[in-house]
């Protein structure tokens, strides 16, 4: 009896500890989930283009930050290239399917033309960084006499720009543009000025009857452009308008690295990605404190390939021609560091200056890496 008593008391503590045992694994396990949920951004779109505005208009747009992970998306810096344009969130945290709105304003004041501005997104997602655009077209705030010309011409456009977004360097992409005679007459497109070589038009040369409009196709060839990141250019329809008869058309696109599309099995992926290269930089802002008008303020970096291919520096492309980047090698073998010497010269620059510049490596996970900037200048 008393044998058997030991025996269902052992059991009894043996199934007892089994229990915590389980009870504990089902926690460990639950917390290992909860450790492991991932914050992931999605944006409502990378490109606003505002088109032709008035130097004087307060003009803004919306992106919309989205958090479909699993986990808390915390926004830190969100860095414009430029003063000219002020990004502001409503919220920094974002919960689980959860929104936010960022608002940009640009100010066009004295800054006449074309426009292309970059804005850095910094959180904890993956990627770390990501990069909005806005773009457009400003005019003086007097009479608009090239949008007169456009009114009155005989032959009209329907778009003043070809924006065609991101393109793959192994990829075409195609715009159709309208253009409407709007005489009594026959008009005729007679060719092009300073088309580039990588841009493609469906015809060289056409006739429009008069009231009838005419489509043609402009296709942009990535694989021949031969650069990367944000590609801004500039053409010309000749036509036999006798108001206007070079038609300007701006080109805007973001050439991105062409990547294999990764394997979907775990075990496969895993392997994918240890032979990809890794691009790790030891940070991604520089603050240069205060800096006398006129000196030069530097700043070192390091960008170390952690992956198990080469990493290639493609190109090194600044906001401003007062911050430059010097690179001590463009090629880093695995396990490999190079380092990166960041150049601010004040010259010209008063008050206080926010710049930043792109590196484009091929790294298939983090192929933009964005270095953001401040400095406050002093007299």
């Amino acid at each position: 009896m008393h044998k058997q008593l030991i025996t269902n008391n052992r059991h009894l503590f043996c199934n007892t500890a089994m229990v915590k045992k389980n009870v504990m694994l089902m926690v460990l396990c639950l917390a290992t989930l909860i450790s492991n949920g991932q914050a992931i951004l999605k944006l409502d779109k990378k490109v606003h283009d505002f088109g032709v505005v008035k130097e004087s208009a307060n003009i803004s747009c919306i992106f919309v930050l989205e958090n479909i992970g699993t986990d808390t998306l915390f926004v830190g810096e969100i860095q414009p290239e430029c003063g000219c344009t002020l990004p502001d969130i409503t919220s920094k945290k974002i919960a689980p399917k959860e929104k936010s709105i960022m608002h940009v304003k640009y100010d066009g004041k004295d800054r006449l033309g074309s426009f292309s501005k970059k804005i850095a997104i910094y959180t904890n997602s993956n990627p770390k960084v990501e990069i909005v655009f806005i773009m457009g077209e400003v005019q003086t705030d007097g009479v608009f006499n090239q949008g007169l010309q456009r009114t009155n011409a005989a032959v009209q456009l329907n778009l003043e720009k070809l924006v065609f977004g991101e393109v793959d360097n192994q990829s075409k992409k195609t715009i159709a543009l309208t253009l409407f005679n709007n005489s009594e007459s026959e008009q005729f497109v007679l060719g092009y000025n300073n088309k580039p070589e990588w841009l493609m038009a469906e015809m060289d040369t056409a006739k429009i009857l008069p009231k009838k409009s005419l489509t043609i196709n402009f296709t942009i060839d990535a694989a021949k452009i031969k650069d990367y990141g944000k590609i801004v250019r500039y053409f010309s329809i000749r036509t036999s308008d006798p108001l206007l008869p070079a038609k300007m058309l701006f080109i805007n696109a973001i050439i991105n690295e062409h990547f294999e599309k990764p394997p979907t099995k775990k075990k496969k992926l895993a392997k994918w990605q240890a032979k990809q290269p890794h691009a790790v930089l030891s940070r991604n802002l520089i603050n240069y404190g205060n800096v006398r008008s006129g000196a030069v303020a530097k700043d070192t970096l390091s960008l170390t390939n952690t992956g198990g291919d080469t990493l290639f520096v493609r190109k090194v492309e600044s906001s401003c021609a007062c911050l430059r980047i010097e690179i001590s090698k463009h090629e880093i073998a695995p396990g490999e560091t190079a380092i990166l010497t960041v150049i601010f010269d004040t010259i010209t620059r008063k008050d206080l200056q926010r710049k930043s510049a792109s590196i484009y490596v091929n790294d298939p996970n983090n192929s933009e890496i964005v270095i953001s900037t401040t400095a406050q200048v002093i007299n």
